[in-house]
């Protein structure tokens, strides 16, 4: 005879969540717990046997203005206790991007346009190895075009705060940096607000960046498919090119958990000229 679970389930809150938080036994040993969700917040559930010391159940989830839930096991647990917290300044795990795996691969159908015309092509992209840059612990993002390397991006090798770029390599332009490193995504963030960055560009000079970061529910569907509960970022940016140029760009990128770089869009103004870059994400392999 198959002895039943017995399991004191209590879900307690921290912040304002609309509804009602309700359980539902799935089974014997499985535990649906589902709570309202408001659009542009984050939620987390954790759970506790002593009401003191909580740890999270996976990453935090978007909000969808509806139901959020999450499955749990519950079999050997005579008791548990668990509750969702509501975060409206956002908290990424960013080793879920897989910018710091060696191994990682990313293919792009690239679109190029400006004065010359447009280009269309396809970026193979791998991250190959850990080594430095301009003194600091990076890996190193190489891109291939047409089986021959094009260009490389340095990221610094320490995600705790941010993804953030050193600079790189170009097959046509040499060598650029940043100083401070660029960031590309912030572990920590507010939705929808600005946050300001200067930095010395290795190609634009004096930078002057606003970054702001948004959740993105998508759908978003690019030749690799459709991807939801995105990380948008959007760079506004203007600098100064030799010989006295004024430079003005927007730069958008998505990025989704457990895939990486989805899509990129930037447009960029050197004087009176607009050149627009597009890469869409084709497919990936990571670990």
């Amino acid at each position: 005879m198959r002895t039943l679970i017995s399991l004191s389930a209590i879900l307690l809150l921290t912040g304002t969540v609309t509804g009602n938080p309700a359980f539902r036994a799935l089974d014997q040993s499985t535990l649906e717990i589902r709570w309202n969700s408001t659009r542009g917040n984050q939620y987390e559930l954790l759970t506790s046997t002593d009401l003191v010391n909580w740890s999270p159940l996976g990453p935090r989830q978007l909000g969808v203005d509806g139901p959020l839930s999450v499955v749990q096991d519950i079999s050997g647990n005579a008791k548990g206790f668990f509750r969702v917290a509501e975060y409206t300044e956002f908290e990424l795990d960013l080793s879920r991007f897989n910018f710091g795996t060696v191994g990682s691969k990313w293919s792009y159908d690239v679109v190029e346009a400006g004065i010359g015309g447009t280009e269309r092509y396809t970026w193979d992209s791998e991250v190959e190895r850990r080594t430095v840059f301009r003194g600091e612990d990076v890996v190193e993002w190489n891109f291939y075009r047409d089986q021959a390397w094009d260009q490389t991006i340095y990221i610094l090798d320490d995600f705790s705060t941010g993804i953030y770029e050193v600079g790189g390599v170009d097959a046509g332009q040499g060598e650029q940096w940043n100083d401070p490193a660029l960031p590309s995504l912030l572990a920590t963030f507010t939705p929808g607000v600005a946050t300001p960055y200067n930095y010395q560009s290795g190609v634009l000079g004096n930078v002057t960046d606003r970054i702001t970061i948004f959740p993105d529910l998508g759908p978003l569907t690019v030749p690799a498919g459709t991807f939801t509960g995105l990380i948008r970022v959007e760079h506004r940016y203007n600098g100064v090119v030799q010989g006295g140029f004024a430079v003005t760009g927007v730069t958008t990128e998505w990025f989704a958990p457990e895939v990486g770089l989805v899509r990129h869009v930037g447009e960029v103004t050197l004087a009176a000229f607009v050149a627009t870059t597009e890469f869409s994400l084709r497919s990936y392999e990571v670990n």
